[in-house]
């Protein structure tokens, strides 16, 4: 299998471990890895415009800070990519490139409060939806 480097070696079922003592195979369904993976990386896919993935208000004029539900609490303060999103109020919108930041980020909860500006026309303390534009993705990522 070695001796060509256009070969292909495919492995599966293997567990890696730290020390010189081995335990027993730790075997896992596919949604509990899944929701390992998501402590550490979450992507709401836009796909097109008005995916919604956050609620909450207006602060002042040109932000919106909003709480984004998490399948499982992620693993640490994310580091967040939004190329595109619209804050829809009850009587305005606006759609920014600005990137999002974290407002807070407890160890434990399911959902991540985050602040998106960049925004104009709000109305402050109005509640206010976020969404993705044009296509954009959420992605919050939680390296080790």
């Amino acid at each position: 299998v070695f001796d060509n480097t256009a070969n292909n070696f495919y492995i599966t079922g293997v567990q890696l471990e730290v020390g010189k003592t081995a335990t027993s195979f730790c075997h896992k369904s596919w949604e509990e890895d899944l929701n390992d993976c998501f402590r550490y990386c979450y992507i709401i896919e836009g796909n097109s415009d008005l995916i919604a993935f956050g609620y909450g208000r207006a602060n002042g004029t040109t932000s919106a800070e909003v709480n984004v539900p998490l399948p499982v609490p992620i693993r640490n303060s994310p580091s967040i990519t939004c190329s595109n999103n619209s804050a829809w109020g009850p009587s305005s919108s606006s759609t920014t490139t600005t990137a999002p930041s974290v407002r807070d980020w407890k160890e434990g909860k399911s959902d991540i409060a985050l602040v998106f500006s960049g925004h104009s026309g709000l109305t402050n303390g109005r509640c206010t939806n976020v969404f993705c534009a044009s296509g954009a993705d959420l992605i919050l990522t939680s390296e080790l």
